[in-house]
Parts: structure tokens; sequence; C-alpha cells
């Protein structure tokens, strides 16, 4: 479940390692996977473009809490995580992503995240 103020990893190679959410769109709450949030760059890579202060749209990937399936299947993954996207759309910011994403995130037009990744669980 991710709220205001919860500190996030970044699953791709954008140069953002940590990053604090500071809204989350639509006001669903709490934000759950495939939602999109508003956030901020804290910890960065200093030989990227990214720099701490900056404000970018993301969409959350894993978190603590399980992913429930219809089927009756539940996934736990461990650690709060997302993917930053550009500002003008659905794109992503990198061009590649580490790590394995959900299926869920299909549905929601993020088809391009999942052929970036490493797989889907």
């Amino acid at each position: 479940m991710i709220f205001p103020e919860t500190f996030l990893n970044v699953s791709d190679n954008c140069g953002a390692k940590t990053i604090k959410c500071l809204k989350i769109l639509h006001n669903k709450f709490p934000g759950k996977v495939g939602d999109f949030i508003i956030v901020v760059v804290k910890k960065y890579n200093p030989k990227k473009k990214l720099r701490p202060g900056e404000i970018h749209l993301a969409v959350i990937t894993q978190t603590n809490r399980q992913l429930y399936r219809p089927n009756g299947v539940f996934i736990k993954t461990f650690g709060n995580n997302a993917i930053l996207l550009k500002k003008d759309g659905l794109q992503p910011f990198s061009n590649r992503i580490v790590g394995l994403l959900p299926f869920e995130l299909k549905y929601k037009n993020l088809g391009k995240l999942l052929s970036l990744a490493e797989g889907s669980y």
C-alpha cells in the first residue's frame, strides 16, 4: 500500500535510486500496483541526468502488500518499487527495466513497460 510520503525504489536505469510519493492520482487510497503517482527524486546516480528535487510521474510496480488475483492466487513481493515515466505520456524514462513486472500492467495500457522488463509474473 502506497500513501503520500512513502519512499519507493526505482526499478529502471533512469538514474534515480529512491523516490518519494507526493500524490496518488485519481485520489485512490491506498495506491496499488498499476496506479499513477507524482514523485520527487531523493537519491540519484550522479552520472545520469536526473537530479534530486525533480518532480516526475511514476507507476507503481510492486508493493509490500500482497497482490490478489481473481483466481485466488496472491503474490507477495518484498519492497515498494516504481518506474518513472516521461511527463508527456505513458513512455518510460529509461530504456531498461530491472526485475519482474506483474501481468496486471497490461490491462492499464502499460504494455510498453512489460516489453522492456526482464519478465512478468
